[in-house]
């Protein structure tokens, strides 16, 4: 509980900074409010954001205000996304001045904060909310307890009921995680041993830069320490053909071949940094289980064509759930497909993804809702991938009647489309 306290404190800490060099952006942004340059942008810096009106209020009452003031309001967190599904041209709002522990209790095993974490057996962060407290369209404060059905909504709501003010979240108790590094597998290896792969760890992680298509560059399996698991993979030193790496990680990264607690070893990068390089474009895809082989198999036709434009082609696992927008919203796990593009201009990846998406489409897939994509929603809101999306229009419809909380993006993709029976 200890450790656990340190990384939250640690976690208030990093808002707080963040809080007060948004309120200097803020500030600049009032005196030189007609300067397309000091437009906020998102995280890769290829996204700029409508208005310039944006409001970080303190206090609960503070988002009331402002809510009620609002025509159209959408609220933006770390800008860690890559398409336009946080903006707004009326009103935007963060909460980084509200980004604070209310309470620990030991005994219910919740938090109020987050944290997020992939693997066969780990779901995403918005299936662990055990209640939230949401801020409507008409200012007033709605519940949504753990014995609520439309908790499977709002938990992953894309910002369309409201602000959220309070997340209580379940808690396990603290463990120690390690890393370990295999390089240079077969991709036959991949195709064949996968599955035998992901369950060897807590998290699982495949990476290649497609230079070499009969090569991936790295595996990365982490286990919770001193578990079965780890005793395991401890002493395998050649993983299908891949061997394992003693070399250190980039500085950006979290350590390998090092038992550490969970808020480092959990994290690909290390906390307070940008990432890999921050400057850049992402995108990724989730199919069913059972076809992420065979998904993998038919884009590997495409990597001759699209191998200078990629930077990282990176595949994880996801546990699945039953929130009804949820990206990885079904009975089994979801693989993801991620793509890091070496330019982060949309404009330079639109092909290669329309090639992609083309052939994803044929598994299943579906965007990730922060990502950069240009499927169509046709493609991707079937009854067969998002079966409540209808109770979930008609949810927002009665908790924002006026559309104050949307946006052209979840319009376009979601409010304004169509489900597909299939």
């Amino acid at each position: 509980m200890q450790q656990l306290l340190f990384f939250l404190l640690l976690v208030a800490e990093i808002a707080h900074g963040k809080r007060q060099k948004e309120e200097k952006s803020e500030a600049k942004c009032d005196e030189q409010n007609n300067n397309e340059a000091i437009r906020l942008h998102n995280w890769g810096g290829n996204f700029k954001f409508c208005t310039q009106n944006i409001e970080y209020p303190r206090t609960t009452a503070e988002v009331q205000q402002i809510v009620l003031r609002a025509k159209r309001l959408r609220v933006f967190g770390s800008r860690h996304s890559f398409n336009k599904i946080a903006d707004s041209c009326g009103t935007l709002l963060s909460t980084l001045g509200m980004n604070s522990i209310i309470a620990i209790n030991g005994n219910r095993s919740t938090v109020t904060t987050c944290a997020h974490g992939s693997g066969l057996s780990n779901s995403n962060l918005a299936t662990q909310v055990r209640s939230m407290r949401i801020v409507l369209a008409n200012g007033t404060e709605a519940s949504f307890g753990p014995e609520s059905a439309e908790l499977r909504a709002v938990a992953c709501g894309l910002g369309a009921f409201g602000v959220i003010t309070e997340v209580e979240l379940n808690l396990v108790p603290s463990f120690d995680t390690i890393s370990y590094n295999f390089v240079s597998l077969p991709t036959e290896s991949l195709y064949a041993h996968f599955d035998e792969i992901q369950k060897m760890g807590n998290n699982v992680l495949f990476m290649t830069s497609l230079t070499n298509e009969t090569l991936w560059d790295k595996v990365t399996i982490t286990v919770v320490a001193n578990s079965s698991q780890h005793q395991q993979i401890a002493n395998i030193s050649n993983l299908f053909g891949a061997s394992l790496s003693l070399a250190l990680n980039p500085p950006q990264e979290s350590e390998a071949n090092k038992v550490q607690p969970w808020y480092y070893g959990l994290l690909r990068f290390r906390l307070g940094l940008s990432g890999s390089d921050g400057n850049e474009l992402e995108t990724e895809y989730f199919v069913p289980y059972k076809n992420g082989v065979p998904a993998i198999k038919a884009l590997s036709d495409l990597f001759p064509q699209i191998r200078a434009l990629v930077a990282a082609f990176v595949i994880r696992t996801v546990k699945g759930d039953d929130l009804w927008l949820s990206m990885h919203n079904g009975k089994g796990p979801m693989v993801a497909i991620h793509f890091t593009w070496a330019d982060n201009r949309p404009s330079k990846a639109n092909h290669a993804l329309a090639q992609i998406e083309k052939v994803l489409t044929k598994f299943g897939a579906r965007p990730h809702w922060g990502k950069y994509f240009t499927m169509k929603p046709s493609q991707f809101l079937k009854s067969s991938i998002y079966p409540h999306l209808n109770d979930f229009k008609k949810l927002a419809d009665n908790l924002d009647p006026t559309h104050k909380f949307r946006n052209k993006f979840i319009n376009e993709n979601i409010f304004e489309s169509e489900q597909i029976d299939d």
